[in-house]
């Protein structure tokens, strides 16, 4: 089993702990909160089954981006045809 790594911030963040593994996704803007809460709880059991660690250690990240800001090739994710 893997033990979780914490990480004690210097004052004045005394009281704030960090504790690992922190999972970061990168998604287009435009999902529902339900659909984030899903991942966000799926992504955390599967992670800690994975790695054998707390699910209560497990961060999840999630950056929504704008298909302004995001490019495949060359091409920007708001011009592509998306399913």
């Amino acid at each position: 089993m893997l033990n979780a790594k914490l990480i004690y911030l210097p004052s004045p963040y005394t009281n704030w702990v960090i504790s690992m593994p922190i999972v970061t996704i990168d998604i287009w803007a435009g999902r529902s909160k339900e659909d984030k809460k899903k991942l966000i709880v799926d992504v955390t059991k599967a992670v800690a089954e994975s790695i054998g660690c707390p699910a209560q250690h497990v961060n999840v990240v999630i950056n929504e981006q704008p298909r302004d800001n995001w490019g495949v090739g060359g091409v920007q994710a708001s011009e592509m045809k998306v399913n």
